[in-house]
Formats: structure tokens, C-alpha cells, sequence
């Protein structure tokens, strides 16, 4: 039965019983494609530390920043620039030290210390001094018990050294984060942990009894930031002190800072990850295996639909159970028309040489039927019907291979429950989209994002495009008047007539540039008025967004309406513009076009990047869910249903340059801003 999809009700927040909620975009599954080199010369002329093509201008904040010098803030007699040298953040209504006073407040009318939670050093909050009348520089013994309202996680013993670290926020986060992100051979838990500065003692009886190990067994780990980005995120050793099973880490936390913890298995140089990675098995001797891969091979005539699987046994009849169970699942859940149904005697139990043997023979035979189907990874088949439709009309024997990590079973069923219908403008990226990438032109020679971004979403949100226009654009350091009239060219006329399909293919920009830089030559007079056009909406979007001045620092982050705005657009059928500080320096602009809950702490939003169209860039791995780039968003609400969030944009997995975040670590500063199709900014 088809589910509704979620609302997140923001109003929530409002009740004392919870007042902070974290969402964390897991991205889900990978397209692949092939091979990245060649691909970056081919359209760019950038050098190979900055491949891409930006186009959005950056003024340098020290030079910003002093602008602001004459700009009053809220606070009387603060300019913005005096409230950044004192360590605030800049924004109206900023609570730096987090302590329910605004810095307005604690300034103007208490003289309390607005970078510090509680003034006197206590572990009383300056707002709970002021709320019952309590002496805000008198120190208080803390009489009251100490409670932990947002520690999800009771194995976890917190204390608290300071008024934040009540706030102290303990998630489970074992089942979204991949041991081989970290080369980790076996992953027992992982938490997520913020707001809290004390120290952390964990009670680890039941790791211990239910993977039949001791203290020995384990090695502790850190890594700092909201996202876990691979190849980025550095992983630290903490060393522990035991007393029993109970073990305290010994690691000073921040509670500006968000934390990963890993408990892991202990590193064994032979046997653990250097037998395993060669071999690809585990030695039944050192282990009981809870997580290997399975391998399957579905084969047969897809014409009738009548098919054969073969498998290797796991090393556990445990994981062979399961993973049996999921291969039926699997292809019970996604048959052609839902209507065939598979059982267990089309499953047959081989041994290694046998399935080698077996698929050598396929190979050789059938060298054009195979399909290898990755669950959990790269994938040439979704589903089995698309290996059905696609041998639907052929007589012949067909065949595919089946891979699963046996661990990722029991989550997979669990999350396709629990999953979502995503919520969307109704965009299609494969007939919405402009399908060619970004380019180069006389007016944008660092690249039109921005103008492509701002036609994409004014051509879809309004079913048109004005026809001719003129804006003042500064070229090679003068200002000149570029004029465009889309009707000279009866071509053009598929732009502003929503019923026909642009007339521009994926070849456009290939064939007006050259193999070193997608700078357009050669163009037609409709071209010509095409890019013109591009170009002013490109400078007008530069005029018009200064990029600095939403520019925050590592630990500053943007408030929560912005996402509550985006969201509502979406729900009312449009799609936005978001321009991005990127972590190879410039700006860089995307539409977004749609969002969707993993879980209730997990959100996506669905990015177009005209340097990634359609996903059509060979040579890169698209992160993605159903194909889509995507941003990830974490939120940190308050009780009154205000609040900060982080973001990651990570489009793709073998670049961790090209990317945008507000987490520290990532990016020393960074900035956001999003408009819909008139230029109105969210923010």
C-alpha cells in the first residue's frame, strides 16, 4: 500500500519533552560510472586542483568584513564588525553561548557574558537564573539531580560541567555508518554526539556478552563534524580507562563541536583485516562471522520468466538463512507486474569452484545477457524487472549476479518498511533538465551556473521565458548593455512554449568548444541570443547576490526558517535556486527540486547541477537516491521551534573536493543562500 508521505511538523518543538532534533541526510546507493580521467579536460579548462566550472563572483571576507565596520547590529552601539571581532555571531537575535538570553540581552539589560552560558561559572543557565530570580554572578552549589533529557542511549553515562551540557544530545547511528568508510574490519556500535562537554563513561556489558568479547576485543574511536565524509573525515584512537565493562573516555569534548564515537574491533594485522582482504572470508577459529558478503547467480529465459539461483554458502547457516531469504525477498518485491512469485526450489547450494565454474561458462557463452546487480552499491539492475524488460524479447539464455553484505539485510527490509514517498515539485530531471553542461562564454568566462540555474527554475515555474531583454554586464572590466531577442530564431521558440521540447540536445556545448574548455565558438545567431540571454541572467544573479555577506565562519550556521521556507516552496510545486561557497573556492548555483525522509531524523534534498546534467558526466560516481544529486541537512531545533542546521553537498563519492559544507573541519567558512525564480532570497 502506497504511504503517504511525511510532514514534518516543526510545531513540535514547542514541547518541553523534546526540543532538539537531528536530520541527517543518508545518501543511499551509488550510480556508477566509469572512469574519471578525460572527462575533466573535456570540459573545463581549469586546472586539475579546480576542475569545474563556478561562475558565481566571491569578494574576500576580510574585505567584507570591514565594510560592515559602519553597519549597525542589533545591539546598541555594536556595529556587525564589532560583534564578529568580540567572538559573536553576527546575525540578529544571535545567542553565541547558547544559553537561552539573547546577546542583545545579556549585553543591554543584564551585563551578563554573552560567551559564556552561565556568567558565574555555575552549573545554573543565565536564562534559568533570570527565570527564578536567582543572583546571575552569585556561584550555586547544583542541587538539583542530573538529568539527561536527549541521551537516547542509556549504556551512556553523562556528567555535566557546564549549563549545556544538559542539552546533551546521544544518538544510536550504528546503522548508518559503513565500516569501510574508516577501513574499520567490524563496526559493534557507533553514537552521535553534541552539545556536551563533560566527560563520557559507556556501559559496554551488552557488546561485550553479545559478541562474546572483552575489553581487549575493542578499540575506541573518534571522528569530529556532522558528516562522515570519506577520504575527509579523520578518525582518531581515544584512550580508555576500564572498571569492569564500564570504560571513560579520555577525550576532552566541545559543545560547539559534534562527535562520532565507534566502538570497533581491535585491528588484528594477520588475521583480522589483512587475511580477510586477500581471501575475502573470515577464519571461523578467530570469529563467528555476524556480516560477509553473499553471492548469488540468477539465471535463465527471461522471455518466460522462469529462473534458476545458485549460491555459495556463508561461513554461518545464519548468514546463509538470511541471505537466501533476501534473494527471494528481492526478487518476490520487484518481478515483472509484481505477479510472479519465486520459492525456495529454484535455490541451489554450490560450492566456490562450482559458482567460478558456472559463471565462466556464462561468461563465455552468453557474453551480452550478464547484468550484475549490487545491493547496497553499484548497480546495472535496480530491480529484476528491469533485467525483464530488458530481455523481454529475446529467446535466448540470460543471466545476472547477485550481491549482498548479509549484515545490511535485516536494515534494508527495515528502512524499505519504514521508507517514504519523497516530496516533489513534479520536476523531471531527464525532461526538465537542460540536458548540457555548464559553459563558458564572453560574458561568464568562469562558467553561467548561475544563469542556467535562474532559466531552469523561471522556465519551470512559470511555464515561460521572457522573449527578448537587456541588461547592463561588465565585460573585461566595462560595462556593457547585452541586448537578446529570442525571436529571431524560430529555434528559441521551444524555450518560451512550455508544450515544445528545447531544441538544444547533451551535444551543445560539445559541439561549439573544444576538447580543452567548454568556451562557446562557433554559434548560430539564435545560439548567439541564447547565451546573451544566459549571460545577463548570470550577472544579474551576481549584481544582485552578494555571497560574502551571508558568509559565516567554521561553528557559525544558518537559522532553521530557510529550511522551513524551501520545504514549503517545494510542497507548492517549484523549484529554487541555492548558490554555494565550494571547498575549491568560488560559488557555485543548483536548483533544488525536492526532499525526502529517510527516517525521522533523515532528509535529502534533491539537487540539478548543470555541471553534472542529468548525471550524464562519464567518468564520475553520483551519490544519490534514485539518481538524483542530493543535499544533506542536519537541523538543531529549540523548543520554541527555532533553530541551526548544517549542510553537506557531496555529489559525488571519488571527489572530496567538490563539495559544500558548513562542518567544521570541511570548510573554514561557508554560505548558503537560496531564492525562488525572481530572485526573492529565502534567507
Amino acid at each position: 500500500m502506497k504511504k503517504t508521505p511525511k510532514k514534518h511538523d516543526f510545531s513540535r518543538y514547542c514541547d518541553n519533552e523534546r526540543n532538539i532534533i537531528i536530520l541527517v541526510a543518508i545518501i543511499v546507493g551509488l550510480i556508477s560510472i566509469p572512469t574519471i580521467k578525460g572527462a575533466i579536460k573535456h570540459f573545463t579548462n581549469k586546472s586539475d586542483e579546480n576542475p569545474f566550472l563556478y561562475g558565481m563572483e566571491v569578494e574576500e571576507f576580510d574585505k567584507y568584513i570591514e565594510t560592515q565596520k559602519d553597519v549597525p547590529s542589533d545591539i546598541e552601539g555594536m556595529s556587525v564588525y564589532d560583534k564578529y571581532a568580540m567572538g559573536l555571531q553576527r546575525q540578529d537575535g544571535s545567542d553565541s553561548d547558547f544559553d537561552g538570553l539573547t546577546d542583545k540581552e545579556e549585553i543591554e539589560v543584564y551585563g551578563t557574558d554573552p560567551l559564556k552560558a552561565s556568567t558565574a561559572g555555575d552549573l545554573y543557565s543565565d536564562s534559568y537564573k533570570v527565570a527564578n530570580g536567582m543572583d546571575l554572578f552569585t556561584y550555586y552549589d547544583y542541587a538539583e539531580e542530573m538529568t539527561f533529557a536527549y541521551n537516547e542511549c542509556q549504556e551512556v553515562k553523562l556528567t555535566a560541567s557546564d549549563p549545556t551540557d544538559f542539552s546533551a544530545v546521544v544518538k544510536d547511528k550504528t546503522s548508518t555508518i559503513t565500516p569501510e568508510d574508516f577501513s574499520i574490519e567490524k563496526l559493534y556500535k557507533a553514537y552521535q554526539l553534541y552539545n556536551y562537554s563533560g566527560t563520557v563513561l559507556m556501559d559496554l556489558s551488552d557488546i561485550y556478552s553479545d559478541n562474546g568479547i572483552t575489553e581487549k576485543d575493542i578499540e575506541i574511536y573518534v571522528s569530529e563534524g556532522p558528516f562522515v565524509v570519506k577520504g575527509l573525515t579523520e578518525l582518531n584512537k581515544v584512550a580508555i580507562s576500564s572498571d569492569g565493562n564500564k570504560v571513560t573516555l579520555d577525550k576532552d569534548f566541545s559543545d560547539s563541536e559534534k562527535y562520532y564515537i565507534f566502538i570497533a574491533k581491535k585491528q588484528d594485522k594477520l588475521v583480522g583485516s589483512i587475511y580477510n582482504k586477500i581471501f575475502g572470508k573470515f577464519d571461523k577459529s578467530n570469529e563467528t562471522a555476524k556480516s560477509e558478503n553473499g553471492t548469488a547467480v540468477i539465471y535463465g529465459y527471461p522471455i518466460i520468466g522462469s529462473f534458476k539461483v545458485i549460491y555459495v554458502d556463508c561461513s554461518t547457516e545464519e548468514n546463509t538463512s538470511n541471505f537466501m531469504s533476501s534473494i527471494l525477498n528481492y526478487m518476490n518485491q520487484n518481478s515483472k507486474d509484481g505477479k510472479m512469485k519465486y520459492s525456495a526450489d529454484i535455490l541451489s547450494s554450490v560450492s566456490k569452484t562450482e559458482m567460478n565454474a558456472k559463471l565462466s561458462i556464462f561468461r563465455t557463452l552468453f557474453p551480452n545477457s550478464e547484468g550484475d546487480l549490487y545491493e547496497g552499491g553499484t548497480k546495472k539492475y535496480k530491480h529484476i524487472s528491469d533485467f525483464f524488460d530488458e530481455y523481454k524479447d529475446r529467446l535466448f539464455f540470460a543471466y545476472m549476479v547477485y550481491e549482498i553484505d548479509t549484515s545490511d539485510i535485516a536494515r534494508y527490509d527495515e528502512e524499505k518498511e519504514e521508507s517514504t514517498e519523497p516530496v516533489s515539485s513534479g520536476f523531471d530531471k531527464w525532461v526538465d533538465e537542460l540536458p548540457f553542461q555548464n559553459f563558458e562564454s564572453y560574458i561568464a568566462e568562469g562558467g553561467n551556473c548561475a544563469g542556467i540555474t535562474h532559466l531552469s527554475s523561471y522556465l519551470y515555474n512559470t511555464k515561460s521565458i521572457p522573449t527578448s531583454g537587456s541588461y547592463n554586464c561588465t565585460i573585461n572590466g566595462t560595462t556593457q548593455t547585452v541586448n537578446w531577442d529570442l525571436t529571431s530564431d524560430n529555434d528559441n521558440s521551444t524555450l518560451y512554449d512550455s508544450g515544445l521540447i528545447d531544441y538544444k540536445k547533451k551535444s551543445f556545448i560539445d559541439d561549439h568548444s573544444s576538447k580543452d574548455n567548454n568556451y562557446l565558438i562557433g554559434l548560430s545567431e539564435g545560439e548567439e541570443e541564447f547565451v546573451n540571454m544566459v549571460g545577463c541572467f548570470w550577472a544579474e544573479g551576481n549584481d544582485r547576490i552578494n555571497m560574502t555577506r551571508y558568509e559565516l565562519q567554521s561553528g557559525e550556521y544558518d537559522n532553521v526558517e530557510l529550511i522551513k521556507n524551501m520545504m514549503n516552496l517545494i510542497d507548492q510545486g517549484k523549484i529554487l535556486d541555492m548558490y554555494l561557497y565550494m571547498r575549491y573556492g568560488g560559488a557555485h548555483a543548483v536548483n533544488v527540486y525536492g526532499y525526502e525522509y529517510v527516517d525521522d531524523e533523515t532528509i535529502n534534498f534533491y539537487v540539478y547541477d548543470s555541471n553534472l546534467p542529468q548525471d550524464d558526466r562519464k567518468g564520475y560516481n553520483i551519490d544519490n537516491i534514485k539518481g538524483q544529486c542530493t543535499l544533506q541537512v542536519f537541523l538543531s531545533m529549540n523548543k520554541d521551534g527555532t533553530g541551526s542546521f548544517e549542510y553537506l553537498y557531496w555529489p559525488m563519492t571519488d571527489n572530496t573536493e567538490y563539495l559544500a559544507s558548513s562542518a567544521e573541519g570541511l570548510m573554514n567558512s561557508h554560505a548558503i543562500v537560496v531564492m525562488d525564480e525572481n530572485w526573492n532570497i529565502l534567507n
